[in-house]
């Protein structure tokens, strides 16, 4: 999500016209993010995803993968392997799904990680 600054905030603020009271239906979602839109245009890789996660879950447990030390590296580590080995071959011999697949996962695994890591850094935990 883009944060509102000064900056952003200018290009909508003031807004070009005051509701008032009597505007029917109103919401103020201009500057939030457009999820399901997002999650539609992505609805064939992130089925995908789902379906490595799922075979994660079967082998590992659930949300096992949150627990694994030095776990941003370890991500990385995957990531880049998986994503040299679609070069070498599509399908990855383990899960059967394809090694971009197991790239995609491993990004948003170690994106997860990094922002959660920043969220407790800036909470002061």
């Amino acid at each position: 999500m883009v944060p509102v600054n000064e900056e952003n905030m200018t290009t909508i603020w003031p807004p070009s016209s005051i509701q008032t009271a009597d505007d029917v239906g109103r919401k103020d979602d201009t500057l939030k993010p457009k999820a399901g839109v997002v999650l539609q245009d992505f609805s064939h890789a992130l089925m995908a995803i789902s379906n490595l996660g799922t075979f994660g879950i079967f082998k590992y447990g659930p949300s096992n993968w949150l627990h694994v030390d030095d776990g941003i590296s370890r991500y990385t580590d995957a990531m880049s392997r998986h994503f040299l080995l679609e070069k070498i071959e599509k399908i990855d011999p383990e899960t059967h799904m394809l090694h971009a697949v197991s790239t995609a996962w491993n990004a948003l695994a170690r994106l997860e990680l990094i922002i959660r890591e920043q969220n407790r850094l800036k909470d002061g935990e």
